[in-house]
């Protein structure tokens, strides 16, 4: 009876990831970089005096992770390689193209300025021909520059992508 509790279980956790969503979110104007699993963890990227650092949320354990500051290094036996098969230039393009395209743009905002008055008069018009109701793009000429995105993907979106 338990090993059957397990096996649903199991059966249970692979359906949840396989079809929880992964939200890839960017938002320049509030300093939001970040990576959600929802119900699992997230992945900021914080920037502080030019100083980046990745900070790791998965299930309440947190960790800050600096790439600029050195690491003790472990040093590895060298593993023994073998040959892999030749695969096309073309069919690596195929198989990246379609999983690009199983990403789901849920909203995206650009607000730019170029700090040239001439090239924001030629832009304006192309930003209100290119927006819609998910892609908005504006041009300003105050000097802001600004960035929203929200993109969301599943593991399952992208497993049926590549082997399509």
């Amino acid at each position: 009876m338990i090993i059957y509790t397990l096996i649903i279980l199991a059966i249970a956790v692979f359906i949840f990831l396989f079809l929880t969503p992964i939200i890839f979110e960017i938002d320049s104007k509030r300093y939001i970089y970040q990576i959600r699993i929802w119900g699992i963890g997230s992945m900021n990227v914080i920037v502080v005096h030019s100083n980046i650092c990745f900070r790791l949320n998965i299930l309440g354990w947190k960790k800050d992770f600096y790439p600029g500051q050195k690491e003790k290094k472990i040093l590895k036996k060298k593993e023994i390689t073998t040959k892999h098969k030749k695969i096309s230039l073309k069919k690596i393009l195929h198989k990246g193209n379609a999983i690009i395209r199983s990403f789901d743009v849920k909203y995206f905002y650009v607000n730019l300025d170029t700090d040239d008055y001439v090239m924001n008069a030629w832009l304006y018009p192309l930003a209100t021909l290119l927006s819609n109701e998910n892609r908005r793009l504006s041009i300003n000429f105050l000097g802001e520059v600004e960035l929203r995105l929200k993109i969301e993907n599943s593991l399952q979106r992208m497993l049926r992508a590549y082997f399509r």
